[in-house]
């Protein structure tokens, strides 16, 4: 069974009897003897479910179920298969409640007849203990005991406290939700959709000549459907060398399989090291010219007057110095005049 938890102040103005009788709205201690429920009220309605065609359609109550629909304005029932307008001009008011004494009822009207079985409400109930407390005793015989604080909000937007700073108070500047009010629209934004992809293969175009369409020749990716497999291939893995050293044939006789006596790699394990070995690092020359001693007084320091080894750089070159190499003797006898 559903629990319907009321709001606490809603609760106050809730009586319910020992006999599963509820009363609601003003004057909650009187109901009527035959009453499961009564609402009392001179300045409030009773406002059952309002809905569109659409949604009571796709509701599938229990018969009696009743609802108003928005888009006829009128109240629905329902009669175990159909929502029947109670505005039909063909509705009379003769209808009619029987009990059959079996825990069932039979409703009927010029127009319908059915049948529908009540069921048994577990007793609950709501207790005003007269100093501001209330015991509520749920279908289990589980109570609970709570206080009702007195509420001093007025109900005033204006008297409410700690309103975020950044709250839209103006709803003019919101967005109206329609297309045609958004603004910045990407110029190349696709509003036509009759010319989209339609997603199916047969509407491709630019399809490759060559693209393979025929799956019923395609390799199986068995084995044993392979072709041309080379007559030398090792499918045989059993007599395949197993990775392990035990397993390795023709040893050497005098391979090093012992490294415990191997060089550790340290200088402290070196044997036989000549006695006048150079240890001390830092009385050695540090390449630096700066730490040379004994630099002759002589020692030509400055490069830039170096001559540059380019004949073009030399002085007192001979006026008649033979530059001219194409009519020179070539040393052959057969050459001389």
């Amino acid at each position: 069974m559903k629990k319907v938890i009321f709001p606490l102040f809603l609760c106050l103005f809730v009586q319910i009897n020992s006999n599963a009788q509820v009363k609601i709205g003003g004057e909650i201690g009187i109901i009527h003897n035959s009453s499961i429920l009564e609402l009392e009220s001179t300045n409030k309605a009773f406002v059952l479910t309002r809905v569109t065609t659409t949604q009571m359609n796709a509701i599938t109550p229990l018969n009696g179920a009743l609802v108003y629909n928005l888009d006829a304005s009128c109240v629905f029932y329902y009669n175990g298969s159909n929502w029947v307008s109670l505005c039909n001009n063909s509705f009379t008011n003769n209808f009619s409640f029987t009990d059959n004494g079996d825990g069932t009822y039979t409703y009927s009207d010029a127009n319908t007849n059915f049948s529908f079985t009540s069921q048994t409400e577990t007793i609950t109930t709501l207790l005003d203990n007269g100093d501001g407390s209330f015991t509520y005793t749920n279908e289990n015989g589980d109570t609970t005991n709570f206080t009702a604080l007195p509420s001093s909000f007025s109900g005033s937007f204006t008297d409410l406290t700690n309103v975020p700073t950044n709250l839209d108070l103006d709803s003019t500047d919101d967005f109206s939700g329609d297309f045609t009010d958004l603004t910045n629209i990407p110029t190349n934004l696709d509003l036509d959709s009759t010319d989209d992809f339609s997603g199916s293969f047969v509407d491709l175009t630019n399809v490759p000549a060559n693209l393979d369409l025929d799956s019923t020749d395609d390799f199986s990716g068995n084995f044993s459907d392979l072709t041309n497999v080379p007559t030398n291939l090792d499918i045989d893995s059993t007599d395949d060398f197993s990775g392990s050293f035990s397993d390795l044939t023709n040893v050497p006789a005098n391979l090093d399989t012992d490294s415990t006596d191997d060089f550790s790699g340290s200088f402290a394990d070196l044997t036989n090291v000549p006695a006048n070995l150079d240890l001390d690092i830092t009385d050695d020359f540090s390449g630096s010219f700066a730490d040379l001693t004994n630099v002759p007084a002589t020692l030509d320091l400055d490069s830039t007057d170096d001559f540059s080894g380019s004949f073009s750089d030399l002085t007192n070159v001979p006026t008649n110095l033979d530059l001219d190499n194409t009519d020179d003797f070539s040393g052959n006898f057969s050459d001389l005049t």
